[in-house]
């Protein structure tokens, strides 16, 4: 990407460094819960190469319920390393990438911008990046678990499910065979981030695309346009003020800035986070 488009041929993404990554995380909060397991590998002609995974200790406890889905407790947990002693090797990796590839990797991207944020680190800069996520590929026409993935498209139960590593390589294989059963072999990596944007403004849909405005994606305003809300009560300072991620509270103090001139915010929003997608 960046000065080129991903080209697939012959379900590759040729001439491209693709990273396919997945967390396993003290719970499900994007803004709060901290990660206990990457993985990370690239995505090469189907297949994933040179896989790296690493566990964390946590500064905050595991949630119960998702200790019950990845088995990993703080005792496992407590001779690891925390997530900051290695967020800027991480990151520096990531930021190499053209494509960011997983499974409902929205969640993940949203979980990892924030502990680089708590590490001190630059957020990955993600607006010339393709995100490639086999979940919403694979919703988009049919919709069911990367477990049930691995079973309809690889023709056999998924062993290790919620082991990061286990995961992203499945994700990859799951990928490559959806690009062959889709009919997606010339897909673009604009096409794929389409695919993943849906109509989101930010990664986490606090703010969507509605018959061309932003407007609210959660709560009592949902569906509402951003700056109507803004002009008429304090829901986005409470944004501003809550666990949401910052790309979603940046999007709303903007909106309270520019609410009495609606196009200078939706100028604003088209440079910064594009616009609408047609997928």
């Amino acid at each position: 990407m960046k000065s080129r488009e991903l080209l697939l041929r012959s379900m590759s993404l040729d001439n491209s460094q693709i990273i396919a990554f997945d967390l396993e995380t003290t719970g499900t909060n994007t803004s709060t819960d901290q990660i206990v397991q990457i993985a990370y590998g690239f995505y090469v002609n189907g297949d994933l190469k040179d896989p790296v995974t690493k566990l964390f200790k946590p500064t905050i406890p595991i949630n119960p319920g998702a200790e019950r889905v990845h088995g990993l407790s703080m005792e496992k947990l407590q001779n690891e390393p925390l997530f900051r002693s290695e967020a800027a090797k991480i990151r520096e990796i990531f930021s190499k990438a053209d494509g960011i590839m997983g499974y409902n990797v929205g969640f993940d991207i949203s979980v990892i911008q924030a502990e680089f944020e708590r590490a001190g680190v630059p957020p990955l800069d993600l607006s010339n990046v393709a995100i490639y996520d086999a979940y919403l590929i694979w919703t988009k026409h049919e919709g069911r678990s990367l477990s049930h993935a691995v079973e309809r498209f690889l023709g056999k139960p998924m062993e290790d499910a919620h082991d990061a590593l286990a995961d992203i390589t499945a994700t990859v294989n799951v990928f490559d065979k959806m690009l062959d059963e889709f009919s997606m072999k010339e897909y673009s990596g604009k096409d794929f981030t389409a695919i993943f944007k849906g109509n989101k403004v930010d990664f986490g849909g606090t703010f969507r695309w509605e018959d061309g405005e932003v407007v609210l994606g959660i709560g009592k305003h949902k569906g509402t346009r951003a700056v109507d809300v803004a002009s008429k009560s304090n829901y986005l300072q409470w944004i501003m003020k809550s666990d949401f991620a910052k790309d979603a509270k940046a999007i709303a103090r903007k909106a309270i800035l520019l609410h009495h001139e609606p196009l200078a915010f939706k100028e604003w929003i088209y440079h910064n986070y594009g616009k609408p997608s047609n997928k």
